[in-house]
């Protein structure tokens, strides 16, 4: 988006847009036209930069909660462990819990 000054001092307001992958300024106006256009352009990126902002803030927290999540499922399967164990129980060719037998 820009304003471009053709010859004489009038200035003409143009936008940008892809058209095959390559930039192409496209003629909007000039004068209130022009400036009506710019005040749009203007609002479009303040939301646009407002939206971004929100969903790096969300993106932030599901991280920070999956980090805590991550903590707390160690966490459990350390207890759970803890609690096996002294129950008497061990992990058999590393995948199965079973009971000790107790000799008497």
């Amino acid at each position: 988006m820009s304003w471009d000054r053709k010859g004489d001092k009038r200035t003409y307001y143009y936008r940008s847009k892809r058209v095959d992958g390559r930039p192409v300024k496209v003629y909007v106006g000039k004068g209130t036209v022009g400036e009506q256009a710019e005040a749009e352009d203007r609002q479009a990126r303040i939301r646009r930069e407002s939206d971004q902002y929100h969903w790096f803030c969300v993106l932030g927290q599901i991280h920070n909660l999956s980090e805590r999540t991550t903590q707390l499922a160690a966490f459990s399967r350390l207890m759970t462990r803890v609690v096996l164990v002294g129950n008497g129980f061990y992990l058999h060719r590393g995948h199965e819990w079973r009971k000790r037998e107790r000799v008497t």
